[in-house]
């Protein structure tokens, strides 16, 4: 068991074994009328947080305004690779000038974007689960990524999760119980504030395709614990596929992710085989490691963070990167001053843009490994 064996844990409910009403199978670590000194101890986080386990771009040695960046070189094209080369250079435009990208197509590139990290890191197996009534973009669902997790019991599966490309979130399978799998834990990390409707949509889509996969047989002896984290990090109506992207990344090596799947394991106890949800009382800042916060827009999110991190007994200055610096530190860094334009008007307002360096990153690198992949094919 991990680190939520020191919870003080609320009487289980197990509620009705049927599909519950989707309105009711939400699941939000929002409430903060709940008695916030009910939390897990942290220790784990700073072993996570360690210069000599963080990768290169925790170091934020890769950023487009750092001059070890990688460069795009001329290298072989074809139609894919000048597409892409086509959108960084907007963004980048759009990222120089101060103002937010007019024309935005991440969802575009999404699964080749998750290609690149999956081959940037050996280890990683990301993948894109598809939810809503669009059979073109189905090509990979919640069913599969559920059968895949049953395959692999006890060891954790990410994916970015869209519902249609109108909203992304990342989240974490894992199937808990021995000697016979019984349990399959869903943890879903969305960047934007509960209750925001693109964010419950995409949820109530999601709650229903898993209500139908119940009926494959393989599936159907499973409890599903389904536990639903609204961060709050993205405060534009844009950016959510990299942010999701990041997180899942993020997720697949997150001791507190699976400490909130054995407690999802241990809340559906001995119920009946279906649906199953219980609320937490806590807010995701008392809950995950803060690097999952790096790219917080607002500040008030980033101190909201280290008002946790102080509450749970951890040094106020603790380290995110490898370059040492605190959630603050990197916040005044990255931001601006921004200009938001409305169908009439323009908003002027300041927060940080560090997601939109790491797309760009995340762009660049992606344009490495489409040349990469040429050259390989005209060896």
């Amino acid at each position: 068991m991990g680190g939520f064996s020191s919870i003080n844990r609320p009487a289980i409910n197990h509620g009705s074994s049927n599909f519950p009403e989707e309105e009711e199978a939400i699941v939000h670590a929002s409430n903060r009328g709940e008695d916030r000194t009910r939390m897990r101890p942290r220790s784990s986080i700073l072993e996570a947080l360690s210069p000599r386990g963080s990768s290169p771009e925790d170091g934020d040695a890769y950023s487009p305004g750092n001059r070890m960046a990688p460069r795009i070189g001329p290298g072989p094209k074809n139609v894919e690779i000048l597409q892409t080369r086509g959108y960084h250079a907007l963004l980048m435009k759009a990222y120089k000038s101060g103002q937010a990208p007019t024309k935005l197509y991440d969802g575009a590139f999404l699964r080749d974007l998750v290609k690149a990290e999956n081959a940037r890191n050996g280890s990683l197996d990301l993948a894109v689960c598809s939810v809503g009534e669009n059979p073109a973009l189905r090509d990979w669902g919640i069913h599969d990524a559920m059968k895949k997790a049953l395959l692999r019991p006890d060891e954790p599966h990410s994916c970015v999760l869209t519902d249609d490309h109108s909203h992304a979130a990342a989240i974490s399978m894992r199937v808990l119980g021995k000697p016979n799998p019984t349990t399959l834990s869903i943890v879903v990390l969305d960047s934007i504030k509960p209750d925001d409707l693109s964010q419950v949509k995409l949820h109530k889509t999601l709650l229903s395709e898993i209500g139908k996969s119940l009926d494959d047989a393989a599936l159907k002896h499973l409890r599903i614990q389904v536990t639903i984290l609204p961060m709050g990090v993205q405060v534009s109506n844009e950016g959510c596929n990299i942010f999701a992207l990041v997180a899942a990344k993020k997720a697949a090596k997150s001791q507190s992710v699976q400490d909130l799947h054995e407690w999802g394991h241990d809340m559906v106890g001995h119920a009946a085989p279906g649906i199953h949800t219980q609320s937490i009382p806590l807010e995701p800042e008392m809950l995950l490691e803060p690097e999952f916060f790096k790219h917080a827009m607002k500040r008030n999110v980033i101190q909201n963070v280290v008002d946790a991190g102080e509450t749970l007994g951890l040094a106020k200055e603790v380290p995110v990167n490898r370059k040492g610096q605190t959630l603050l530190e990197r916040f005044e860094k990255f931001e601006r001053a921004t200009i938001v334009k409305t169908l009439d008007r323009e908003i002027h307002t300041r927060y940080s843009r560090s997601y939109e360096e790491k797309r760009l990153d995340k762009l660049a690198r992606l344009i490495e490994h489409k040349q990469a992949l040429l050259a390989e094919r005209k060896a």
